[in-house]
């Protein structure tokens, strides 16, 4: 969980900055999503490929914006996770975790005993 949360916060810094890029050169990258998805666009208006390029500068603003949350939000958890990983641990607690690896232990004895 804590590696893939971490995996998670660097592709969406990745694909942030990406639609920070897309939203700063917005003619550019209609053009090369037209042309990925093999779409020829003859026949359209001024207006029409403006109005393109706008949808395509807000809507890159806003993966930005989400991406950015998103890996906020997975750099707060792993760093969280990690804090509670590395404090000292109550007697409680120890006890817990060592009750629970004899069940584990007993549950894996028993698996083997009936099959």
């Amino acid at each position: 969980m804590l590696v893939s949360a971490a995996i998670l916060a660097i592709l969406c810094c990745f694909v942030c900055g990406w639609g920070v890029i897309m939203a700063r050169n917005p003619k550019h990258w209609r053009l090369w999503w037209m042309n990925f998805f093999g779409y020829l666009d003859l026949n359209s208006t001024r207006e029409q490929r403006r109005a393109q390029e706008s949808h395509l500068k807000w809507f890159s603003c806003l993966l930005s914006l989400m991406c950015l949350a998103v890996a906020v939000s997975c750099s707060y958890w792993v760093i969280m996770e990690t804090q509670e990983i590395r404090r000292a641990k109550t007697p409680i607690e120890k006890d817990q975790e060592m009750t629970m690896r004899q069940l584990e232990k007993m549950r894996h004895k028993f698996r083997k005993l009936g099959s």
